[in-house]
């Protein structure tokens, strides 16, 4: 598809891939990525078609940090890397500091990694959005890419199990229209994570029609973006200007903002399960295969309950 693409065969288009693979690093699988699917179609195009693609911009939509995308494309800066995900004070899988917004790349690649951190659950569409006007299509617009491809997990979406966010379909409908306005609409969407399958077939059909060229369908859930969405932007501005995390104009947005009881649900949940051991793992596992089924479903179970708390 992506070779397609920068041969000017098709303008656009979907790969529905799997497994997904932005956790992939070079020569390490983890998070059920075993290759990097969009690190290498990028590796790829800029090699074949060097004259058509010199410049690519990866959004990472997933609800998860793409961890092995970032430290592939680290130190490049004909690669800008954006991504936007929950991260819990780096809880959230996959857990640590590589999410964080002052990962800002190193070297010639300083300034082309971007990280839109979520530290508290429910974000959805009008949060999303405001990371897309106040932050990505202004460095996209100056980056000017030959190529957009889309990191696309729709566990962010409304129902998803393990995302604990709120995105509607409709919602990635106005994710998306604004990247074709990049790169001569030359965009390939490659899909990555997520837990419901019937989220997942809502957002994907959402994004496909609007690569047809659908009408953008309205925005029925719209209101101001919660202060700590607000104040996760702002972080991330900071920290590529070479600033602190927090600005005093964040700090007025979010006096009111503290922890609400299923942000702490969501953070003991994550701790609960980083605090897991392999051995631990197997244990729990084996004694609760037992009782109820697996692990997976204990864990899934967990999710669940934090996701019913949290319906906006």
């Amino acid at each position: 598809l992506v070779e397609k693409i920068a041969s000017g065969q098709c303008r656009n288009g979907i790969a529905i891939v799997r497994p997904p693979g932005h956790h992939a690093e070079e020569n390490c699988a983890m998070g059920f990525c075993m290759y990097n699917n969009v690190a290498v179609a990028a590796r790829v195009v800029q090699k074949k078609f060097p004259d058509n693609v010199k410049k690519i911009l990866i959004v990472d939509w997933d609800v998860h940090h793409g961890n092995g995308t970032q430290k592939i494309f680290y130190d490049d800066p004909t690669v800008l890397y954006f991504s936007v995900h929950l991260n819990l004070e780096g809880l959230f899988y996959p857990s640590g500091e590589a999410g964080s917004c002052d990962k800002t790349g190193i070297g010639p690649g300083r300034g082309y990694n971007v990280n839109v951190a979520w530290d508290k659950i429910g974000m959805g569409d009008s949060e999303y959005l405001h990371a897309w006007d106040a932050l990505l299509m202004p460095i996209a617009r100056v980056f000017d890419p030959d190529l957009v491809l889309v990191s696309a997990g729709f566990d962010a979406a409304r129902g998803d199990p393990i995302g604990m966010c709120d995105i509607s379909p409709e919602g990635y409908s106005h994710l998306l229209s604004p990247l074709l306005t990049l790169a001569e609409g030359r965009v390939a969407i490659v899909l990555e994570g997520g837990y419901n399958l019937t989220s997942i077939s809502k957002s994907a059909l959402a994004c496909v029609e609007t690569l047809l060229g659908e009408p953008l369908p309205r925005l029925r859930d719209m209101r101001r973006p919660h202060p700590s969405a607000v104040e996760a932007v702002q972080a991330t501005i900071n920290a590529l200007k070479g600033g602190t995390h927090r600005s005093p104009e964040a700090a007025t947005v979010t006096s009111s903002g503290e922890p609400t009881d299923t942000d702490d649900a969501a953070i003991k949940h994550c701790r609960r399960l980083s605090s897991i051991t392999t051995k631990d793992a197997h244990d729990e596992e084996d004694e609760h295969y037992h009782s109820n089924g697996s692990f997976q479903e204990m864990m899934m179970s967990d999710s669940i309950a934090i996701a019913e708390e949290i319906k906006v």
